[in-house]
């Protein structure tokens, strides 16, 4: 973070009433001129050189305001102040990540970058409760499946064990939502491996 010396410079003018007012004016400008070409010399060591002029009870005041420059790497806008980089980078990455989001968590970075690491928790819970919900529905469309050939689901995944028909339950519910004659072959097949049906 830049470190601000401010340093005063003060010329003074005697002037008079009237025109001498003017006139300590004008050579108040062609002095800030000159002070303005010297200052360009001293780039080197400041980053911002604001300069002001008052006229109190007939006295030219000028003061010069320096800057010293940043001790930090990071690169200097006009005033003297330090560009934030990675700061800018993380806030439009969470931007970017929490579009779509309702209410302001989607613009504004204090709310955004809570919303969004409440929605990774999420995510993460997420991914698992997928894999579990995949299976319930397998398991009842193979239980459908198998119902109107007089078989519950529990029997029949004993019965496709012991016939040794290694086929998983995605496998088998998509042969009974689309296959429906295939799957009646796999039906015969444990029912005669292991003829245990339901009555």
């Amino acid at each position: 973070m830049s470190l601000f010396l401010t340093g005063l410079v003060r010329r003074t003018l005697p002037t008079t009433s009237g025109t001498g007012t003017a006139t300590a004016i004008a050579a108040t400008r062609r002095w800030m001129q000159t002070a303005t070409s010297g200052a360009a010399l001293l780039s080197s060591r400041l980053s911002a050189a604001a300069t002001t002029t008052t006229i109190k009870s007939g006295l030219v005041t000028t003061e010069r305001s320096l800057i010293a420059p940043s001790t930090s790497r990071l690169p200097l806008n006009i005033l003297g102040q330090s560009i934030r980089s990675f700061a800018s980078k993380k806030h439009k990455a969470v931007i970017r990540q929490s579009k779509g989001f309702r209410g302001r968590s989607k613009n504004c970075f204090k709310i955004a970058v809570r919303r969004l690491h409440k929605s990774w928790q999420y995510a993460y819970r997420d991914r698992r409760r997928k894999k579990r919900e995949w299976r319930k529905l397998w398991i009842q469309k193979i239980g459908a499946a198998v119902r109107q050939y007089n078989w519950n689901y529990s029997t029949f995944i004993n019965g496709l064990n012991k016939s040794n028909i290694q086929l998983n339950r995605k496998s088998l519910a998509n042969l009974g939502a689309y296959e429906p004659f295939t799957m009646k072959a796999i039906v015969d097949i444990v029912n005669a491996t292991a003829p245990r049906a339901v009555a």
